[in-house]
């Protein structure tokens, strides 16, 4: 209904503007005339379907943005305008440097900027199995901090540093690993 409402007005809009520019309407001839008006309308005015685009884009970007930051770890205001995705790897390198520019951007926009982390666990075995141990400390609310521990730790990623960290946040041991091994 709203499409169509939409629609409607785009093209009454269009039909106004064709007679105000002394364009014939005629029964007859209407749709005719309308399409001519339409592409002429948009010859003339392209900045307009330019912009109505990208505001579209942008919005339905926000809006994919936002559905990801409802089911993966994230941080700042729900509501947020901007939304920032990290997709990492915790055997990546280049995942691991930008981590401390990651930290200090979250200190000086986490009320304004929606922060999410993906896990994205291509390079190795030993990247899944952080994947996990990182899914199961944000199961009990630690994500960022456990996160914080694992990067830091990422020259020795195994089960070793995975309970080293989950002791450094206070997370429950066994339910870390329990979580692990869930689905």
């Amino acid at each position: 209904m709203k499409a169509w409402l939409w629609s409607a007005a785009i093209v009454g809009g269009l039909g106004a503007y064709a007679l105000t520019q002394g364009a014939p309407v005629t029964s007859a001839h209407a749709e005719t005339d309308m399409d001519a008006a339409i592409e002429n309308f948009i010859k003339n005015n392209p900045e307009l379907l330019a912009n109505t685009l990208q505001r579209y884009t942008m919005k339905k970007g926000l809006e994919d943005a936002h559905k990801a930051a409802a089911v993966d770890p994230s941080i700042g205001p729900k509501d947020a305008k901007v939304v920032m995705i990290e997709f990492g790897d915790y055997r990546c390198g280049y995942c691991r440097r930008v981590q401390d520019t990651l930290k200090e951007l979250r200190a000086e926009y986490k009320d304004r900027v929606l922060f999410t982390y993906k896990a994205f666990p291509i390079l190795s075995e030993e990247s899944y199995n952080a994947a996990l141990a990182v899914s199961a400390a944000h199961l009990q609310g630690k994500f960022w901090e456990y996160n914080s521990k694992i990067w830091d730790g990422q020259s020795r990623l195994g089960e070793e540093l995975y309970i080293e960290a989950a002791e450094a946040v206070g997370l429950y041991i066994e339910n870390l690993k329990k979580d692990r091994e869930s689905d």
